[in-house]
């Protein structure tokens, strides 16, 4: 993967494999119905490190719960995306689960090609907001992880969790099968991955 260079800081870890976790069954708004995400565009075997300090820090923030195996993220994934998040103010626990409903922790394309990465933003509604993050590459987890929970974050700050996370999905805030979903979700990671509390 590969970072703009003006917003990536060297990161050095031992990745594991992430978790699998089945697909959930999709929820379709009436008003915006969304075509299935389409065939992975990037690799995702980790590249693992065998650097004895790195496997201690990774260690260390698994202790601290920064990371965990029960995310089916990459450890570095979770890092990129904990920034983001830290950047945004977006809880982490929230990304999560828009993440999960969106496209079952997968980086892909979808809506017919519109749609992309782990959080399928479309590039043609965040040309601005890309610009602004310095964001060239939505396929980049990183870069996709920042351009979502940016906007999420706008979302939430002006409609609260549940009406933001409509307008995520649909352009327009409002309840919505979607938004309580990925309630759910956010409530479920919330109690069950260790310190996201904390940390989120």
């Amino acid at each position: 993967m590969k970072l703009p260079e003006e917003t990536r800081a060297p990161i050095h870890l031992v990745v594991t494999e992430t978790l699998n976790v089945p697909p959930e069954p999709e929820d379709v708004m009436p008003s915006e119905p969304k075509d299935e995400p389409e065939e992975e565009t990037t690799p995702t075997e980790p590249d693992v490190q065998t650097d004895p300090r790195e496997q201690q820090a990774v260690k260390a923030l698994l202790a601290q719960g920064y990371i965990s195996d029960e995310i089916p993220l990459s450890y570095e994934e979770q890092i990129y995306l904990r920034a983001a998040c830290e950047e945004s103010g977006t809880p982490f626990a929230l990304a999560l689960a828009v993440i999960q409903k969106e496209t079952t922790f997968r980086n892909v394309m979808g809506d017919s090609g519109r749609a992309f990465g782990y959080m399928q933003v479309q590039q043609r509604w965040h040309k601005d907001r890309m610009e602004r993050l310095g964001v060239t590459d939505l396929m980049d987890p990183f870069s996709n992880f920042r351009v979502g929970c940016d906007y999420l974050a706008e979302l939430i700050g002006k409609y609260g969790i549940e009406r933001g996370l409509t307008a995520y999905n649909t352009g327009s805030p409002g309840e919505s099968r979607y938004s309580k979903v990925v309630y759910g979700y956010y409530e479920k990671w919330m109690e069950d991955t260790l310190h996201l509390q904390r940390y989120g």
